[in-house]
């Protein structure tokens, strides 16, 4: 073999081994990186898996919460109504017979409406735009019309029965006097629960006179169901 010959050989064997090294050392290299890449994502795999665990955790956590508020607020509401009806019966086993009424101003002493009904509505509707003086011009037709629409009259200004309307303390000393001849009419029943809700309203908290004036009548419904 001429020298020129060897020389080529032993060029292209240091080249080979220099391009199989390189391409082993690329190799591993991918293998390095492609673990590491393999890794972040087991790890971020792991993490999601517990935010979304932990999630759920404090989902069920917070269920169980409402749940027992829930148990809770209606545990109070059955102790407050209790308490209310123990009462109620203490009121009709105390209430003294043979009261005489407190006065209120007399109803017109007939129904001058063809429909009264409408006209409550109409009164209703005029209360809830703010005109007022309409309101119980109407109402003062609608009462005398039956003792169902004096007490719906007296609902209709009942600050109790006017959810998430401002009413005054004005409006529930109106509302007594059509409470009052409701009872005289039969009512009984019906007005005496109305009478203890509007007792317990924010309208009455600061007038001492006004609840003692709804005391009264409450007596006196009381007595006359005694009868």
């Amino acid at each position: 073999m001429q020298p020129i010959h060897i020389v080529i050989a032993i060029v292209l064997g240091v080249v080979l081994a220099a391009s199989a090294a390189l391409t082993r050392h690329e190799l591993l290299k991918s293998a390095r990186e492609e673990a590491q890449i393999t890794t972040k994502q087991i790890e971020w795999a792991q993490h999601v898996r517990e935010r979304l665990e932990q999630a759920k955790r404090d989902r069920l956590a917070q269920i169980e919460r409402d749940r027992l508020e829930q148990e809770r607020l209606a545990a109070e509401k059955r102790k407050k109504d209790r308490i209310e009806n123990k009462q109620i019966v203490e009121s009709d086993n105390e209430a003294p017979p043979n009261l005489a009424p407190p006065f209120y101003p007399p109803l017109k002493q007939r129904c001058t409406l063809s429909n009264p009904q409408k006209a409550l509505e109409d009164a209703i509707k005029a209360r809830d735009a703010g005109d007022v003086p309409r309101a119980e011009r109407l109402l003062e037709d609608v009462a005398p019309c039956g003792t169902s629409y004096a007490l719906k009259a007296a609902e209709a200004l009942d600050p109790a029965k006017a959810i998430g309307r401002s009413r005054t303390a004005s409006d529930a000393r109106k509302a007594l006097r059509f409470y009052f001849h409701a009872a005289t009419g039969g009512e009984l029943a019906a007005v005496a629960a109305d009478l203890r809700t509007l007792r317990e309203h924010g309208t009455v908290a600061g007038e001492p006179g006004l609840r003692n004036q709804i005391d009264e009548l409450v007596t006196y419904v009381t007595g006359a169901r005694r009868q």
